[in-house]
């Protein structure tokens, strides 16, 4: 994240036009850089539960696995 300030602090207000609108507007470079973020975060949570659908047995056969060791290295201590 702190690439992406460092980028902010270069251009702090950047125009663009607003396609909705016939003006220009002004947009603080940092509130896309946080919406380019946040558009990462849920893109790269989708990718994460798409990989956990696919390899679901697996991963719970992992899990089952490491807590089995867990609760055998508990009784012996």
């Amino acid at each position: 994240m702190c690439f992406y300030m460092e980028i902010a602090k270069k251009q702090v207000v950047r125009v663009y036009k607003d396609p909705k609108s016939t003006q220009k507007r002004e947009i603080l470079a940092i509130a896309t850089l946080f919406q380019h973020e946040k558009h990462r975060k849920k893109m790269q949570s989708a990718r994460n539960k798409r990989y956990y659908q696919r390899h679901k047995d697996k991963i719970l056969e992992k899990q089952r696995l490491k807590n089995k060791l867990y609760e055998d290295f508990i009784q012996h201590r």
